[in-house]
This record gives C-alpha cells, structure tokens and sequence, in this order.
C-alpha cells in the first residue's frame, strides 16, 4: 500500500492513514541507521516523525513541541513524543558524554517556559533482553 491508494479517503483519515504508511517507512530507516551506529540519521528519522505525529494525528502539544525543539538547540541529535503524546513523555538521543548536559538545560528551561513539572531519567541503550538455556 502507498499513499496513492488513499486517495478517495476524506482528508483526515488521508493524513491519520499517511502517516502511518511514512512511519511503517521511518521504522525500517530507523533499524538501518541503528545497524550502521549513523545516530545523527536516527536523530533526524526523530524529529521528522516528531512534526509528522503533531501534524497529522494531532496528539503533541506546545509543551512536546517545546521539548523537541529545545533538546536540538542544547545538542541532541533528535526527540520525538513517545507513548500517546497529548503531553506525556518524549525520548530524546544524545551522546553520552553530553545527556546529562542536555537533560539539565532542557529541565531549566522547561521550568521557566511552562507551569508543569517535569522530569527526566537518562537511559542508555543495551543489547536488549537475551535467553539462554541452563
């Protein structure tokens, strides 16, 4: 299926089913740039999943919005909402060695721009759950 085929559809389930098609396409660009360490093609893959969502499905807010665009200024290399939006939670990608840098400035600046409060947990990437046989 491709965004052609949406075409009869009425517009708001052409932006809902489209951007659903793109992010099928941004997975699989995503796992690409993980498999080759590109992390600067993941944070971009992010971010332009990031608008997508806010723009199409409408579920960000100004404060995600916010996030986003404040976690690029301080040096992330992308964030996007994670979970439902409407306000939850984001995930953003940034060296190790600066995280911790970038999570404080954007919580500083969080603060001052918004009445919420909000935290932040710094996680860092693993090879996942393994099974072995004992």
């Amino acid at each position: 299926m491709c965004e052609g085929d949406l075409k009869g559809l009425p517009s708001i389930h052409k932006r809902r089913f489209g951007y659903i098609l793109r992010e099928n396409e941004r997975v699989l660009k995503a796992r690409d740039a993980l498999r080759e360490g590109d992390i600067e093609e993941l944070g971009r893959i992010l971010v332009e999943a990031h608008g997508d969502i806010a723009k199409n499905y409408h579920v960000s807010c100004g404060e995600l919005d916010y996030i986003v665009r404040k976690a690029l200024e301080f040096g992330a290399y992308g964030a996007r909402l994670t979970g439902t939006g409407f306000g939850g939670a984001s995930v953003i990608i940034a060296d190790e060695g600066t995280a911790s840098d970038v999570a404080r400035e954007l919580l500083r600046a969080y603060s001052r721009a918004f009445k919420w409060k909000a935290r932040y947990f710094l996680v860092k990437a693993s090879e996942g759950v393994k099974a072995e046989m004992v």
